[in-house]
């Protein structure tokens, strides 16, 4: 899922100074969540990491993917 945001920026200071939109966070947790769901079978295989440690952590990504979502939500209930 690419988006506008993801294009070579021409002032990267300030665009690195303004804080992501919700749905910018939401984006980006669901990129990085995608891609440990594609990294951690092969990490375990290698033993890099252990399943349990795979686990806790995609529970975890999950958990702040939620809250974000939730807080958008509530947010876009709010504005109306």
């Amino acid at each position: 899922m690419s988006t506008a945001t993801d294009a070579p920026a021409g002032n990267v200071a300030s665009e690195m100074a303004a804080q992501p939109t919700l749905p910018e966070q939401i984006e980006e947790l669901q990129r990085e969540f995608d891609q440990r769901a594609n990294t951690y079978p092969r990490m375990i295989q290698e033993m890099r990491i252990t399943p349990a440690v795979a686990a806790r952590r995609t529970v975890r990504l999950q958990a702040a993917i939620a809250t974000l979502k939730r807080l958008h939500q509530q947010h876009d209930e709010t504005a109306a």
